[in-house]
């Protein structure tokens, strides 16, 4: 519908104001003293003097105009029904008609103005925890803490965010300074939650150095990092890897119609073989 405002919408014109007859009286009037000049003045020299002063002066005045015909334009273009109304302006005047499309849309506008204004992710790299798994601010050594107004708490290192905890993502910005030391920052954090779901999400690179430090974090802690991703608890040391055979599981065989043949032949001759072998004359005394 607003395409359709849009397509068929036309711009007025701004009728002619006093600035505006003022411009072409301007115009009119210079060039009518020029004129007289020529009459007044027979040196060449003095008319052009004479050319020039006129010349600045009408500069002067047409500036002057200028910038008041430009401020009566911006009023007149400004009022909303001389100019082409934007989406939201259109869908906010439909809404005042009690259109229910429009109170929708604007709706769903707000939503996304205010999911918009929540704190941006920091980093993919993170350690995923269960839903809904906050805490309070923990105070972690040498991080500086706040909390923002969507409950995202950040942790600083000299005014600049290092981890922010979201709840059910703790973001690292950068995994792999001084030797890991915000991955293990965050690991301190992530041993105060629930421990229902814990894993490292983020590049592959990521995750390998994450689960290289849990063995060494586990060491200086009184309880094991409690991750729940099967693969990363074999990377991380907690389990072992399963030992798969490397001989080939034969399910089903498709041979065709000779080979088929042949084969039941062979098993016929056995089958042969065997009834000859329990003929009575063949076998031990039968019991009668």
């Amino acid at each position: 519908r607003y395409k359709k405002y849009s397509d068929g919408f036309k711009r007025p014109k701004m009728e002619s104001t006093e600035a505006t007859k003022q411009f072409k009286a301007l115009s009119n009037r210079y060039a009518w003293k020029k004129e007289q000049v020529r009459y007044v003045f027979d040196d060449p020299l003095i008319r052009k003097v004479v050319y020039r002063v006129l010349e600045a002066e009408r500069q002067k005045e047409y500036e002057a105009l200028k910038a008041q015909i430009k401020k009566e334009k911006a009023a007149f273009y400004k009022d909303p029904v001389n100019r082409k109304l934007t989406r939201q302006e259109w869908v906010a005047q439909q809404a005042l008609k009690q259109d229910q499309a429009a109170i929708s849309c604007l709706r769903g506008w707000s939503y996304r103005y205010k999911r918009n204004a929540l704190t941006p992710s920091l980093s993919e790299n993170a350690i995923v925890c269960a839903v809904a798994d906050d805490i309070r601010p923990y105070n972690v050594q040498s991080y500086e803490t706040s909390v923002n107004r969507d409950g995202t708490i950040q942790y600083k290192q000299n005014g600049i965010v290092q981890i922010q905890d979201k709840g059910d993502r703790i973001e690292i910005a950068d995994p792999y300074t001084q030797g890991g030391q915000h991955i293990a920052g965050a690991m301190v954090i992530a041993e105060e939650k629930s421990g229902e779901k814990m894993q490292f999400s983020g590049d592959s690179a990521f995750v390998g150095a994450a689960c290289n430090i849990v063995p060494w974090f586990n060491s200086g802690g009184e309880k094991p990092l409690p991750l729940t991703d099967p693969r990363q608890r074999v990377m991380a040391g907690y389990d072992k890897p399963e030992t798969h055979s490397d001989r080939p599981v034969m399910t089903h065989r498709i041979v065709d119609e000779e080979t088929y043949l042949a084969s039941r032949q062979g098993v016929r001759a056995v089958d042969d073989r065997e009834t000859d072998e329990l003929k009575p004359e063949k076998n031990t005394h039968r019991l009668r």
